[in-house]
């Protein structure tokens, strides 16, 4: 049996990619509340919520393309 993990082959680093992120929220959301990304880069914020991509609303989606 063969044991040995193939790792997957990127010849891009991820920064230097743009993807674009839709939500779809199927109810209202408070007046207070938003939808965000974070993630473990500084483009998403490191998870910290604070400095997370808040999500743009576009008729009950919510998208970011940056």
């Amino acid at each position: 049996m063969d044991t040995s993990a193939k790792k997957p082959k990127h010849s891009t680093p991820a920064g230097d990619r743009r993807h674009t992120f839709r939500v779809l929220v199927t109810y209202d959301l408070l007046k207070d509340e938003t939808v965000a990304i974070t993630g473990s880069c500084e483009t998403l914020g490191n998870w910290d919520p604070e400095q997370c991509v808040q999500l743009r609303p576009e008729s009950g989606k919510y998208s970011e393309d940056d």
